[in-house]
C-alpha cells in the first residue's frame, strides 16, 4: 500500500464498507481484499499497489459483468472463465460467421497478437491491424460495458457500494448467462436457436431485410433530429438520411462501406462540440481541441492521440524494421493503448460531470446540448488542464 495519509472521505469509506464491493456510479470493484484495500478513481486517493502491474486484485467480467476476473498482472484475464469458452467458439466459427474474436487480457500478447521481430511486412501488417483494435481497448466491448452495465446496475441505487455477493445473487454467474451476453453484444436475435460455446452458433446473424425490434421503431419516429443520448453518451438519430445508432438499441444500425456507423460524436476531450465520422481515419476531437491539442504537441513534442487510428498519432510498427527497432516501436505502441484507454475513462467521466442536468434516460438534441454547453476554445483548454493535471505550464501557454 502507498502508506498516504487517508483524507476524511476515503477513511470514512473504509469504515463503512467491509466486503468487495461493486461501487454503481462507476462500475468498478472496490473494498477489502487479501488484506488491503483495493480502490476505484472515484476516491479522492486511489491506493496503489507495490510491485504490482495494477493495483486491482478482482473486477467484474467485461463481457457478462456478472462474474469477476481480472488480477494484479499485466498478463490478466478481464473475462471469466464462461465468456473465455463462449470467445473460443466465436473463433471456431469465425470463418462461418465472419466475427472477430473479442479481445478478453489486459496485455495484447496474451490475445496471441504481439508483432514479432522479423516478420513479413505483409505479416505486421495484419498484426498491426489487429493491434490498432486493440489499442481502442476491443471499442466493440467498451461500448458494450457502456451498455450492459446501466442495465444491471438499475436494480441499485446510483450512488450504492453494493457487495458483490449481493449483485452476483442478483445477477449470478453462469455459463448460460455468458452465452446469453454474447448473443446480445452481437446484435443477435435472442429468440434464434443457441447451443453451448463447444460447438454450434451462438445465434442467427440479423440480416438487412430483418424488421426492427418494436422499440427501435418506437425510437426512430420520436427522435427527429441527431441527439445525446444521456444513458450512454452517445449521439443518436437521423443523420444524411440515415440513422445513427447507439449501443442501447436493441439492433444498432450497421453501415455498409464504413469502418465505423457513426456521422458524428462528441468530442472525446470536452464532450461538447464534435468531432469523428465513418472512417478509420477520424479524428476525436473536436475541432477547437484538435487546435488546442496541438499547441500542446509542438510546445512539449507529445499531445494527446486524438486520431481514431494510432497512424495518425505517429505510432506503428515496421515489418521491415530492424527487430530492436521493431521492439521500441511495439513499446511506444503498447504506450498508445493505455494513453487510448486513459483517454476513454476520462471522456467517461467528464460526460457524466457535465450530463448530470439532464434526466438520466433523456435524449437531448444535440442543437440543446451545445446551447446549454456551447463548446469554446476556453472550455477546451479548462478540459486539457484537468485532463493532463499540468495547469502551470498550459497557463503559461495559453495566456
Amino acid at each position: 500500500m502507498t502508506g498516504n495519509t487517508l483524507s476524511p472521505a476515503d477513511a470514512a469509506l473504509r469504515q463503512r464498507i467491509t466486503e468487495l464491493s461493486v461501487h454503481i456510479p462507476c462500475g468498478r470493484l472496490r473494498g477489502p481484499v487479501s488484506g488491503r484495500w483495493q480502490s476505484c478513481l472515484c476516491e479522492d486517493a486511489p491506493e496503489k499497489w507495490e510491485s504490482c502491474d495494477v493495483s486491482r486484485e478482482q473486477d467484474l467480467c467485461v463481457i457478462c459483468l456478472r462474474a469477476t476476473a481480472g488480477g494484479t498482472s499485466r498478463w490478466a484475464w478481464l473475462a471469466c472463465a464462461d465468456c473465455r469458452k463462449a470467445n473460443d467458439a466465436i473463433v471456431r466459427m469465425q470463418d462461418e460467421y465472419g466475427d472477430r474474436p473479442f479481445a478478453l487480457t489486459r496485455y495484447s500478447l496474451t490475445n496471441g497478437n504481439g508483432v514479432p521481430a522479423g516478420a513479413s511486412p505483409e505479416g505486421a501488417q495484419q498484426r498491426f491491424s489487429w493491434f490498432q483494435a486493440f489499442a481502442e481497448g476491443d471499442l466493440r466491448v467498451y461500448q458494450w460495458c457502456e451498455h450492459e452495465y446501466p442495465r444491471l446496475a438499475g436494480n441499485f441505487d446510483a450512488q450504492a457500494d453494493v457487495p458483490l455477493r449481493t449483485w452476483q445473487q442478483q445477477w449470478p454467474p453462469s455459463l448460460e448467462a455468458s452465452i446469453d451476453a454474447y448473443g446480445r453484444l452481437l446484435g443477435r436475435s435472442s429468440d434464434s436457436p443457441t447451443a453451448d460455446p463447444t460447438g454450434a452458433a451462438v445465434g442467427k446473424r440479423p440480416t438487412a431485410q430483418d424488421d426492427q425490434p418494436p422499440s427501435d421503431l418506437t425510437l426512430r419516429e420520436r427522435l427527429t433530429e441527431l441527439s445525446v443520448h444521456i444513458r450512454c453518451g452517445r449521439v443518436r438519430g437521423p443523420i444524411s438520411g440515415r440513422w445513427q445508432s447507439c449501443p442501447c438499441e436493441d439492433a444498432p444500425e450497421k453501415w455498409p462501406g464504413c469502418d465505423v456507423s457513426h456521422e458524428r460524436d462528441l468530442c472525446i476531450v470536452c464532450v461538447r462540440g464534435t468531432a469523428g465520422g465513418t472512417s478509420r481515419w477520424a479524428w476525436l476531437g473536436c475541432e477547437t481541441c484538435s487546435a488546442v491539442n496541438s499547441v500542446i504537441g509542438a510546445k512539449t513534442g507529445k499531445g494527446i492521440p486524438l486520431g481514431r487510428h494510432s497512424i495518425m498519432n505517429g505510432y506503428a510498427v515496421r515489418g521491415g524494421a530492424p527487430p530492436e527497432l521493431q521492439r521500441e516501436q511495439a513499446a511506444r505502441l503498447a504506450q498508445f493503448v493505455k494513453d487510448r484507454q486513459d483517454l476513454r475513462k476520462w471522456e467517461a467521466d467528464e460526460f457524466r460531470r457535465v450530463a448530470a442536468r439532464f434526466s438520466s434516460d433523456a435524449d437531448i438534441p444535440l442543437t440543446v446540448w451545445q446551447r446549454e454547453l456551447p463548446p469554446s476554445r476556453e472550455v477546451s483548454i479548462d478540459a486539457m488542464i484537468r485532463l493532463t493535471w499540468d495547469e502551470g505550464f498550459l497557463r503559461e501557454v495559453f495566456t
